[in-house]
């Protein structure tokens, strides 16, 4: 049953029933995620020895990951036990195929790509699924919010692990290790969040779902606007991830992108804690817009930064605005979506946030071929610019829609 109180600690959170469990599983399958993206970047360009052709193959990961809203109509559907295993299991033997191309010293980067792409369209929406559950076992928008932030915030410690441990990986077996690590995390995380009992329970308590177009959601007011914010704010985190790789090998150190990479998943890890522990007031457009700026100001020091750790500085302050823009997207999501397709309505935040990542990767990789990882820095800064002019001019509709929503969205839970 839900927990009843208004809002929860952290502590109470773990001890909801099946909550600790599942959670773990979806962890260890999320640090799979956190190592990947570096891990794939590193093993292309030593392949390829070129940038545009990694971002490229990064992209591939990530457009294969777009179809994570169809993925997660199948589980709201078909139940999270049936269909997460089988995703991971599939998804867990495409990273073990990478790793074969790499020691078999394939250099051809289409092979790369076209398996990252794969690898993307098999990856379980671990993030969606466990908020579906999350959203079953607690009570209340405040309770659910605080659920997210706590949630997001162990996510961001994942990423921070992820980069921290292909560092570790690069300096003892080069990076193809790294991605044999993933492959197992996926397979233990997956199937283990299958078979956890909170997993089971959701299954039984989910709403009947409804048949509808995979566009419904989208057709609700303000959501198209709510996902084009997210896309542009993740296209500059996509120009980062390529950029800082690339930055760490102008400065001869490439086992040094993990810990840059990890300093900003840090600052995620402190902006989630702030945000959870903070109360609610404003408006969602307010703070949306704040964060935006402050991404864009971050954006531009990262292209003037000195020196490596100068970067890592910045990118956590970056790292601390960009978790409380996702924990207001979920809620706001969630307010402007179905009941019975929580998992499907998050899952489009998710597959927005990996376009704007595939997008920026391919920017990125290409700006770094013209002009280094300082012209990349820079165009992430005038897309993030120009995010913050298209919240300041039609941030108001998406204001009203989640406003006029609210009553609805809390009487129906």
């Amino acid at each position: 049953m839900p927990h009843s109180e208004e809002v929860v600690s952290y502590r109470t959170l773990l001890r909801l029933p099946g909550a600790l469990p599942t959670f773990v599983a979806s962890s260890l399958g999320r640090l799979s995620y956190g190592t990947v993206g570096l891990a794939l970047l590193l093993v292309v360009e030593r392949a390829s020895g070129s940038f545009a052709v990694a971002g490229l193959a990064s992209a591939s990961y990530g457009v294969g990951a777009l179809t994570a809203p169809l993925k997660s109509r199948w589980i709201d559907r078909y139940g999270q036990r049936r269909l997460i295993a089988l995703l991971g299991t599939t998804c867990s033997a495409t990273l073990f195929g990478l790793a074969t191309l790499s020691v078999s010293g394939v250099n051809n980067g289409a092979a790369y790509a076209a398996l990252a792409g794969l690898t993307g369209l098999f990856a379980p929406p671990l993030g969606p699924a466990v908020r579906a559950v999350w959203a079953t076992i607690t009570d209340g928008v405040a309770s659910r919010e605080r659920a997210y932030s706590f949630d997001l915030g162990v996510e961001d410690t994942l990423f921070t692990g992820g980069p921290l441990l292909v560092g570790g990986l690069v300096l003892l077996d080069g990076p193809t290790l790294a991605i044999v690590v993933a492959a197992g995390l996926m397979l233990v995380g997956s199937v283990s969040f299958a078979r956890s009992p909170a997993v089971s329970a959701h299954d039984g308590q989910a709403p009947t779902w409804e048949k509808r177009p995979l566009t419904g959601v989208l057709r609700s007011p303000g959501f198209a606007l709510l996902l084009g914010v997210v896309v542009s704010l993740s296209t500059g985190l996509g120009i980062v991830d390529v950029s800082v790789a690339a930055r760490a090998i102008e400065e001869a150190a490439p086992a040094a992108a993990g810990y840059v990479l990890a300093a900003m998943a840090l600052g995620g890890i402190i902006g989630g804690q702030l945000w959870g522990r903070r109360t609610r007031s404003g408006s969602v457009l307010r703070q949306l817009t704040t964060f935006s700026i402050v991404l864009t100001v971050c954006l531009a020091g990262a292209a003037e930064a000195s020196n490596l750790a100068v970067l890592a500085a910045v990118l956590a302050a970056f790292g601390t605005s960009m978790t409380p823009v996702l924990v207001l997207s979920y809620v706001a999501a969630e307010r402007l979506g179905p009941r019975a397709g929580r998992t499907e309505t998050s899952a489009w935040i998710n597959t927005a946030f990996n376009a704007g990542i595939a997008f920026g990767s391919i920017l990125g990789g290409l700006a770094i071929d013209r002009s280094g990882s300082t012209g990349s820095f820079l165009l992430g800064t005038a897309i993030s610019a120009t995010t913050v002019i298209f919240m300041i001019s039609l941030g108001p509709r998406l204001e009203r829609s989640i406003n006029n929503s609210a009553a609805l969205s809390d009487d129906n839970r």
